[in-house]
């Protein structure tokens, strides 16, 4: 809608409200009208086309502005006081750790180490407290190469992390809608980009410490499929062997998992491993005596100094904690642990007339919590029975430090609802309710007249994704009404294409075809 527009609808409507109806010059001004409305809709056509063919950041951001598919979070009401006092909560003294020697490295990163991390920035991302936007560290990498290098280095060198990096500003960020309470409130670390440079760089030195075959987070070539797909294969292999048999879950919740880590307890268990002496003395420094203040949008909390926890946000924030909880395991054939992050599901394998060891399990893992300084939230954590029986079997309830912990029958476990009975009505209703409140995307590039290219990407992108997600791990056990409830929002984008609208734009590609029209669901299971 642009300034002549307006003009030309205010002449029609003035010319309509003198009740000149017939006269030669108001079908003129419709004509004229019109015409200019299709010349401004294809110029913005191409004008959306254009911001769309740029680098990805910057194109999410007009795809964002112009289907409006992210809303803006309310802001937070809650004093900024009280919130850091409570995200500072399990502060907690304890006495350093007897350090190795630090040894002479000079030359720890090489430059183009640190140039492709520098380059590696994304401009979009918020500035820490030294107000250093990206976009102008990812700029000019070129040139602050060499001196970040020294920095970098020197920074491992002396096993020091610098005090002006340790100072964070927290972002309270709200885990549900409404946010009524300040639990409610996830506290996000914004701390300096250069910094992240630096943690980005070491985090192949601590992957190989993180042993456990079975934690698939932040992990080369693992994922949560990879983490859900063995959930799937060891809970239906074993209901497989007998209709008899039953898979005792439970699917653990910690507590502000990142921010609870002791450095005293981390750092003993690094020194005993392979790890730099130089990088150990890096990461207790990094851990203890930040800085940190909560910020909201009208005011800002005095700081607090923290030397307990890793700052959620901060790049080596879940390779810490998974080498944090790598001993919790399982020596038991019945018994398997499975974890993603803080992500903690404990499966039991039992046969038919076979007493449940699960509690002495939660028993030792409390135990070992306890003594690490983690917090298990009972209220939060659920357990679950999978079998084939009609009735499922009666076992003793679970409980966790004297709390009873609630049986389920459905749990959303990474991103994808489990059930008893190993259906997934409830998981395929989800997914297709989730994908058609992203269909008025298609409607809405198809109405702008925007290529066949583009909108197979976005279908690819928004539909297509939604409608796979994990679908290799549970095509096998869906029924064929969950198939065809898939199915039928296929049909319904292929409906809305063939409606009768003077706006419809014919899709001409072969490919788009397909992927809106024939695209079907494999008919054999795919694992």
């Amino acid at each position: 809608m642009n300034g002549t527009i307006r003009k030309l609808i205010a002449d029609r409507c003035r010319a309509l409200y003198n009740h000149d109806i017939h006269v030669p010059s108001v079908k003129q001004l419709q004509s004229v009208l019109q015409k200019e409305m299709r010349h401004a809709k294809s110029k913005h056509a191409k004008s959306v086309e254009n911001s769309l063919k740029a680098e990805p950041s910057q194109a999410w951001k007009s795809l964002n502005d112009l289907l409006k598919l992210k809303s803006k979070p309310a802001d937070c009401n809650f004093d900024p006081d009280e919130l850091n006092k409570f995200y500072n909560r399990f502060e907690k003294f304890s006495d350093p750790p007897l350090l190795p020697s630090v040894n002479h490295v000079s030359d720890f990163f090489s430059v183009d180490e640190v140039y492709c991390s520098l380059r590696r920035v994304k401009e979009r991302k918020s500035c820490g407290p030294d107000n250093i936007p990206p976009r102008l560290i990812k700029a000019a990498a070129h040139v602050l190469v060499n001196p970040i290098r020294t920095l970098f280095n020197n920074s491992i060198a002396e096993g020091v992390f610098p005090d002006e990096w340790k100072k964070a500003n927290i972002k309270p960020i709200p885990k549900t809608t409404p946010a009524n309470e300040v639990k409610d409130y996830r506290p996000i670390a914004l701390t300096s980009v250069i910094s992240k440079c630096l943690e980005r760089l070491l985090v192949k030195q601590f992957q190989p410490l993180v042993t456990d075959p079975h934690q698939f987070a932040y992990r080369p070539g693992r994922s949560t499929e990879d983490a859900l797909l063995l959930t799937m294969d060891t809970v239906s292999d074993h209901l497989d062997q007998n209709s008899k048999n039953s898979v005792r879950s439970l699917f653990i919740d910690f507590t502000s998992a990142f921010n609870t880590i002791s450095p005293t307890t981390l750092v003993n268990k690094l020194i005993p491993t392979n790890l730099n002496s130089n990088i150990i003395n890096w990461t207790y420094s990094y851990l203890t005596n930040r800085q940190q203040k909560v910020i909201t949008p009208n005011s800002a909390s005095a700081i607090t100094v923290t030397s307990t926890g890793s700052p959620q946000g901060c790049v080596l924030s879940p390779i810490l904690f998974s080498i944090y909880t790598d001993q919790i395991t399982s020596q038991s054939e019945n018994i398997k642990i499975i974890k993603f992050a803080d992500d903690t599901l404990v499966l039991e394998l039992l046969h038919q007339h076979q007493g449940s060891e699960l509690q002495n399990t939660i028993n030792n893992i409390y135990q070992w919590c306890q003594n690490h300084d983690l917090l298990i939230n009972a209220g939060k954590t659920k357990a679950l029975t999978f079998s084939n029986c009609k009735d499922n079997p009666v076992y003793p309830v679970l409980t966790i430090n004297n709390t009873d912990i609630e049986e389920v029958s459905d749990y959303k476990y990474l991103g994808t609802i489990l059930n008893s009975k190993l259906k997934f009505t409830n998981n395929t209703s989800l997914v297709v309710k989730n994908t058609r409140k992203k269909l008025h995307i298609m409607s809405k590039l198809q109405y702008l007249g925007t290529s066949d290219q583009l909108r197979i990407n976005c279908y690819k992108t928004f539909i297509e994704s939604s409608l796979l997600f994990h679908m290799t791990i549970v095509y096998h056990h869906m029924s064929d009404k969950d198939k065809q409830e898939l199915m039928s929002v296929k049909n319904q984008q292929r409906n809305s294409q063939n409606s009768n609208s003077q706006n419809q734009v014919t899709l001409s590609t072969t490919a788009f075809t397909i992927r809106l029209g024939d695209w079907q669901l494999p008919s054999t299971p795919l694992y």
